[in-house]
């Protein structure tokens, strides 16, 4: 306190002092010496608050009400998204095993692995002279069988002989004659064709190698066509359906994509609680290969209006969210608590169901050291 003022207190104390000394009067002289100093000391406080009103404006090292210093903005509205975030699998639609049709040995191998091969093209060759070979047994023993049936047929006409020398005559001559349909049938497959469009994945043979029939011989894939396939927990059902969007990420071949579901299972598994959820890639460069694994995102809740703040600003109370927000009052900007409820949260991002407008200015930076109701200085309106 400077000079003046310490004068100032100093004339004061000793009035009273000198008051307190003096003798006692009646009431009335009390009273008016009362309201007399009374006015005296409004004056006195008068020139105080003028006085240190004017230190203020000459004296560099008087300090005013500190302001914290905050950053702030207006809540966005928009639409917000909830996903959830499961791994698929790619697979091929076709992914065929190529059987041999035939017996016999691989005289010729055309199909190599990679090679993108055409539906009805030749992969490889079969040498069918062990069922030629069998075809001309069968038939010599099929015109033994056929000479001895028409014998059994001419006397079983004439009612000569027994019924059953008939019947099993005529059965081992329709057996030899089919198994003879079944070679023939065999030695027409006797080369292994491609049944789609698509890449020759694997080769199970060799030139010179025996196969029998049904024997694997080639994988071929359709890679234009891929399906994801996706487990999903059975905590999610209902809340989406066919044809929702789905977006994928193929992280080992850095690629994106985003499409329609296409399928969705009926089904929960007795073993994991899951159910099948399957969406379609048009896969013509190639690029995703069967059983690539893939960040699958699925949209479980969407709100095309809704305000939008970082997750970061809400704060917890007791029973209630919160945010400060500025607000102006007796003419100060001041740091206001304003309860909020808060929805689905996301990324970093919360959905604000109540307590907020995009007119409200909510502190962004600086909102957690401040208090409610504490003066304030925004920095710039982000």
């Amino acid at each position: 306190m400077n000079k003046i003022m310490k004068s100032i207190w100093a004339i004061m104390v000793a009035a009273i002092i000198m008051q307190a000394c003096a003798p006692k009067t009646d009431l009335a002289t009390k009273k008016a010496e009362l309201k007399d100093k009374k006015t005296e000391l409004k004056k006195l406080e008068t020139e105080i608050d003028s006085l240190e009103a004017e230190i203020a404006k000459l004296d560099s090292s008087h300090h005013e009400t500190k302001h914290t210093l905050v950053m702030a903005a207006n809540p966005r509205k928009g639409v917000f998204r909830h996903f959830i975030q499961i791994p698929g699998r790619a697979d091929s639609r076709q992914n065929i095993v190529v059987s041999a049709e035939s017996m016999g040995n691989i005289t010729r191998i055309v199909g190599e692995e990679g090679q993108m091969v055409k539906k009805g093209q030749v992969l490889a060759s079969i040498e069918s002279e062990v069922v030629s070979t069998q075809i001309n047994e069968l038939k010599t023993r099929l015109d033994l069988a056929t000479q001895l049936y028409e014998k059994q047929k001419r006397l079983w006409d004439q009612k000569i002989g027994s019924e059953v020398q008939y019947l099993q005559a005529k059965n081992n001559k329709e057996s030899l004659e089919a198994s003879i349909k079944s070679l023939q049938a065999q030695q027409r497959n006797s080369s292994i064709i491609a049944p789609i469009n698509g890449y020759v994945d694997r080769v199970f043979i060799r030139e010179g190698q025996l196969v029998n029939m049904g024997s694997p011989a080639f994988r071929v894939v359709d890679l234009n066509n891929i399906r994801v396939e996706i487990e999903v927990s059975e905590a999610y059902i209902g809340q989406f359906e066919k044809g929702d969007t789905a977006y994928l990420k193929f992280p080992s071949i850095d690629k994106e994509y985003k499409a329609p579901i296409k399928t969705i299972g009926q089904v929960v598994s007795a073993d994991d609680r899951t159910f099948l959820v399957e969406v379609e890639l048009d896969n013509k460069d190639g690029k995703i290969k069967p059983n690539v694994l893939a960040d699958v995102r699925i949209v479980t809740y969407k709100n095309k209006e809704a305000i939008i703040l970082p997750t970061s600003l809400v704060q917890q109370g007791k029973s209630d969210d919160y945010v400060y927000v500025v607000s102006t009052e007796n003419n100060a900007t001041i740091a206001k608590k304003q309860t909020i409820k808060v929805g689905m949260s996301y990324n970093g991002k919360s959905e604000i169901l109540e307590g907020l407008s995009t007119k409200d200015l909510v502190i962004t930076q600086g909102g957690r050291i401040v208090s409610n109701g504490e003066p304030i200085e925004v920095k710039n309106q982000e």
